[in-house]
């Protein structure tokens, strides 16, 4: 593991914290301590997009329970039903959508060195990426060894958030980290993965090839290292959390180029890119992860956020056997034809890469 962070880099004071916190658009602290729309001292910083899709999502499979069809068409018009009485912090299911945002849980408790650790690590791990080296100047590559929160947003663990993990990826290969991903958090969070099973024991789909340099971890230190809630349910409902939200990511623009016309392979419509957030622009992709963005593509079940997170759910409610909810994944939420193509930042690149292109 990469050491901690010295004081000299702490970044001090509320304010420095927000306005990077917004430039990338995390927020996993909104409505973290109060129900509803009472707002936390985070909520200023971005935008609840994921916390809203899923509160509907919930609210749309648990009214539908009667309903046979197996992909739920859910309604995303009227108010958004907020979080429940005891607020986002006492609820599993939308911490695990924190976590692929947060994964070391820095941005869990109040404001101090923790967050801003989150915020040095963000601008450590772009660096890396995108010339070599580390804050100190050193080379550097961001390895398996390297904090979790470096690999999801700027190493090999890109496919949490529906993207490539870098650029010239073919679609099918972050199709398919995606996919074993799914396996994996389908699986514990339907307890057929027990969730103190060792890292090394586990079989699921390509997960050796992630996290072979972890082999003592557990499935309940992977999804709480620092935090937990107290229950039975707490390490399941986290790992559909963490599906739910790689499925809400890749409706975001900023991570992926989707058409919806259909073809004999998808007829629903088809993923033409996934995107790496190595070369984009922050500040760019951050407009896209907002509700304003998801509301003004006008999706439609089955290809919006909403429905396919409550049809997951539901799959997960009825115990589906993973070859069910993979043949659904893969024909419509992640579905790809010929006409895909290799992985990139986009319209959304940095302004130094377009120079550079043009």
């Amino acid at each position: 593991m990469l050491k901690a962070y010295g004081k000299a880099i702490v970044i001090t004071g509320v304010a420095s914290f927000i306005s990077t916190a917004s430039a990338y658009q995390i927020n996993p602290l909104v409505n973290k301590y109060w129900p509803g729309s009472n707002p936390s001292i985070a909520g200023i910083s971005a935008s609840p997009l994921h916390e809203e899709i899923t509160h509907r999502a919930r609210k749309c499979e648990e009214a539908g329970t009667n309903d046979p069809a197996p992909i739920l068409k859910c309604s995303t018009d009227g108010p958004s039903p907020g979080a429940r009485l005891k607020g986002n912090k006492q609820d599993a299911l939308v911490r695990g959508v924190w976590w692929n945002d947060d994964p070391n849980q820095l941005l869990f408790g109040f404001w101090g060195d923790r967050h801003a650790k989150w915020v040095a690590w963000m601008r450590d791990g772009k660096g890396i990426a995108q010339t070599g080296r580390n804050y100190r100047g050193k080379k550097a590559e961001i390895s398996q060894t390297y904090y979790m929160q470096y690999r999801s947003h700027y190493g090999d663990l890109q496919f949490l958030h529906a993207m490539a993990n870098a650029d010239n990826q073919p679609a099918l290969v972050t199709q398919a980290n995606i996919l074993a991903w799914a396996e994996f958090t389908y699986q514990v969070a339907t307890r057929r993965i027990d969730a103190e099973t060792k890292f090394k024991d586990v079989k699921t789909t390509n997960f050796q090839n992630y996290f072979s340099k972890q082999p003592g971890w557990t499935i309940n230190y992977l999804f709480a290292p620092t935090y937990r809630l107290s229950g039975p349910d707490y390490t399941p409902q986290m790992a559909l959390g963490s599906l739910l939200h790689v499925i809400q990511d890749s409706y975001s623009l900023g991570h992926t180029l989707r058409d919806f016309k259909a073809t004999t392979a998808c007829p629903s419509g088809r993923v033409i890119q996934y995107y790496s957030y190595v070369h984009q622009d922050s500040d760019r992709h951050h407009i896209t992860d907002t509700p304003a963005s998801w509301r003004a593509q006008g999706l439609i079940s089955p290809q919006d956020p909403v429905s396919a997170s409550a049809t997951v759910l539901r799959f997960a409610d009825q115990h589906a056997e993973w070859p069910v909810v993979r043949d659904y994944l893969q024909k419509v939420v992640f579905c790809t034809d010929n006409d895909a193509i290799v992985s990139g930042p986009g319209k959304y690149r940095t302004s130094k890469m377009a120079q550079v292109i043009n």
